[in-house]
């Protein structure tokens, strides 16, 4: 499949725009789901230059975290929250794709904080949240984490997506192009990231400074922490404490 992608620019999205403000109606980040009022402004005011295309060839598979356009909201670096009908986060070149109009755009971890992806079907729904945050594996890079759940201690998901060519096949007469895409975990307080080799429950513990009452509630609730949905039930419940 021919992908055809935009990698960053200079889009000054934090600069002053003078496009009528409004109010919208944005769920919550907090465990009840509960709706807030953020200011937003016209999408068409969020960038200032088209990025420029980079034709990669054929290459099977998506770098994208979802490969379809979704509604949602990015919250600028001046504080601002843009409301935009169709969304993509690039998992290669760590960007959020945006339409304004017919041109697709893009912009970075460094002129974006996060961005919220909602159900196409169903646009009161959260699909997904993402936040930018320094890349745990490489310095001088920002690249946007999945947020797993809400809370002081959270679980972080950093998704990669890079380029696997496989050997020339003379049957096909080329050589095979995919995207492939690898994960690892983060474990964060605030702002500050621990990154995991895996879901590693001992690590985890010792990162929230857990107690006895952790191990108990671990032991009655039959959870390993060896899967996502484990991890954050039982940072959902620390949280609390």
């Amino acid at each position: 499949m021919r992908h055809i992608f935009m990698l960053s620019s200079a889009i000054a999205l934090a600069f002053p725009v003078h496009a009528q403000q409004g109010q919208l109606q944005v769920p919550g980040t907090d465990e009840t789901g509960a709706f807030r009022t953020v200011r937003f402004y016209d999408p068409a005011a969020v960038g200032i230059k088209k990025a420029p295309v980079l034709n990669l060839g054929d290459i099977e598979g998506t770098p994208f975290w979802d490969e379809h356009w979704n509604p949602g909201f990015i919250t600028l670096r001046n504080g601002n929250t843009v409301k935009l009908g169709e969304l993509k986060v690039n998992q290669y070149s760590h960007e959020v794709h945006y339409m304004n109009g017919d041109a697709e755009m893009s912009a970075d971890g460094l002129q974006v904080t996060k961005v919220q992806l909602m159900k196409a079907k169903d646009t009161t729904q959260v699909l997904a949240r993402f936040e930018a945050y320094a890349d745990v594996d490489a310095a001088g890079k920002v690249c946007f984490y999945r947020i797993a759940n809400e809370g002081r201690y959270r679980l972080l998901e950093l998704q990669k997506a890079t380029v696997k060519t496989s050997a020339y096949d003379p049957s096909l007469g080329k050589a095979e192009s995919r995207w492939l895409t690898k994960s690892r975990w983060v474990i964060a307080e605030n702002g500050q990231l621990m990154p995991l080799a895996d879901l590693d429950k001992d690590k985890i513990l010792a990162f929230v400074k857990a107690d006895a009452s952790a191990d108990a509630w671990l032991k009655s609730n039959r959870n390993k922490m060896k899967n996502e949905a484990d991890v954050t039930a039982f940072l959902n419940w620390w949280n609390k404490k």
